[in-house]
């Protein structure tokens, strides 16, 4: 299949891959039931995570980890289930993690901060005081202190001169 895409060039799987499929002859089949979800909009990728965490999507689970190895919680932090926690992460003191809250390898969770459905990518730091609601932050981010974003997307390796510290105040 890879052999009839070009390299650094988009596609889309209905448009694009399928009708190559299809003009090439090959055979494809899907299990009748199967879970289905084209993931190409910020919508359509949290249902699939919000789905996975809520075992709607049961062929997977067994390569979902809820809580990381090295993952240190404090005792006055809150994790709602279900939330996915990744290796390494920090959630300090009243944090408060929501359902369907996913965080990356490295993430720090700092002081009174509050995470509700959101997807953070590995080492994202969320500053002291922040409320983060149905949010995409990708890697290598830090959300500045007292920040308040709601169904905001951050990108990946934001140059410190250009980071969310000052963008999502």
């Amino acid at each position: 299949v890879l052999n009839l895409m070009e390299k650094n060039k988009a596609y889309s799987v209905e448009r694009d891959v399928f009708p190559k499929l299809i003009n090439n002859n090959f055979d494809a089949y899907i299990e009748e039931n199967a879970y289905w979800i084209d993931i190409g909009t910020p919508d359509k990728y949290k249902k699939i995570n919000r789905d996975i965490l809520d075992k709607k999507i049961t062929d997977v689970m067994e390569y979902v980890k809820l809580k990381g190895k090295n993952t240190v919680k404090h005792e006055s932090a809150k994790i709602q289930k279900p939330a996915c926690i990744g290796d390494g992460c920090i959630i300090k003191e009243n944090a408060d993690i929501g359902k369907f809250s996913i965080l990356g390898k490295n993430c720090v969770i700092n002081k009174g901060s509050i995470v509700e459905g959101c997807i953070l990518w590995d080492k994202v730091i969320v500053e002291e005081g922040c409320f983060l609601k149905d949010c995409i932050i990708c890697s290598n981010i830090k959300i500045s202190k007292n920040s308040s974003l709601t169904d905001v997307i951050i990108g990946a390796d934001v140059p410190e001169n250009k980071s969310s510290e000052s963008r999502c105040k």
